[in-house]
Formats: structure tokens, sequence, C-alpha cells
């Protein structure tokens, strides 16, 4: 396997998982919410800080060896892209101007969990 090959399968792999803990913690909040009134303002920083955890997490068990600001960022671009199009499928999503923003804010999360994935792991 390449070093490019080896790139694209970590970030794919932690993609996935990242977009699995969304939904099932998206679901949870979902449960939460129902229950409760919760403002929409609180839910979307909820959303971003579910957001952030998948990746996060994610990054952290999936991430190895060299190039982590790579793997993370394109890990973190991945995500955006799988989540926006499972919410678009199901009708809740879009890809607006919000989109822009969450594909930038998930690659530069992904990226920063890629460096310090790789240096915690070197040790």
């Amino acid at each position: 396997m390449t070093e490019k090959n080896g790139v694209f399968l970590e970030s794919i792999k932690s993609a996935g998982l990242a977009v699995v803990l969304s939904l099932i913690s998206i679901l949870i909040f979902a449960g939460v919410v129902y229950f409760s009134s919760i403002n929409s303002s609180t839910i979307k920083v909820v959303n971003q800080f579910i957001k952030v955890i998948a990746i996060a997490v994610a990054g952290l068990i999936k991430i190895n060896g060299k190039s982590g600001i790579v793997k993370g960022a394109l890990s973190g671009f991945l995500y955006a892209i799988i989540i926006h199009l499972v919410f678009f499928l199901i009708g809740e999503g879009s890809f607006n101007g919000s989109f822009w923003l969450d594909l930038l804010f998930s690659s530069f999360a992904g990226a920063i969990v890629g460096i310090i994935a790789v240096n915690v792991k070197e040790k």
C-alpha cells in the first residue's frame, strides 16, 4: 500500500467512526430534546459540540503514524461531506452557506486532532 492510500484509508476510517459516533449522539440528544424544553440556540451549540467530540474521538482512535495534520484535515472534510449527505438524504439537510462553514470547521478540527493524535501515540 502506498503512502497516499494509507493516508486516505485512515481518513475514511476516522470519518466513518466519527459519523457513527455523531449519529448515536444526535439520537440520544434528540430524545433529550423531545422530553425537555431546550431552545434552538442551545441545540445548535450542542450539535457543534457533538461534531467536535466525534471528530476528536475518532481521530484519536484511528489516526496513526505520520502526516497527522493531513489525515486529520481529510478526515474532518470527509466527515462533513458524509454527515451532510446523510441528513440531506433523510430530508433534514441542505448544501447552503452553512455547509461550507461546517466543511472548514470540521477540516480545521480534524487537523488539530490529527496533530495531537500522532504526537500522543508517538511517545
